[in-house]
């Protein structure tokens, strides 16, 4: 009986453990965010796909918009931009570890 009960502590510790593990790296890389793209913007074009993702619950369709920059470098980001900036802003896109992405406009000073 006593193997039996430290064998389910044992079992209950280390499920735990790994599930802690998963849970904090999802949020390290949930607020992980790294500069991907830098530039003036010019302007957007949006794109639907039906793809097949990982989980079932992101199945369906998916919008992907392409951001030009003046000097032709392009960016992928996941999503629709519902309000663009103003055509010569300057912008920053930071995606995080699970691909999602931000736009802020930079300082004009720097």
């Amino acid at each position: 009986m006593g193997n039996l009960l430290f064998l389910l502590g044992f079992v209950v510790f280390v499920v735990g453990g790994l599930f802690g593990l998963l849970t904090w790296y999802e949020h390290k890389q949930k607020n992980t965010w790294k500069l991907v793209a830098e530039g003036e913007y010019d302007r957007v074009e949006v794109r639907s796909n039906v793809i097949a993702a990982r989980r079932l619950r992101n199945m369906g369709l998916l919008a992907v918009t392409t951001v030009f920059f003046k000097d032709g470098k392009t960016w992928p980001v996941r999503g629709v931009i519902f309000e663009p900036p103003e055509r010569g802003t300057r912008i920053r896109i930071h995606k995080n570890g699970f691909g999602e992405s931000r736009i802020e406009v930079a300082d004009q000073a720097a």
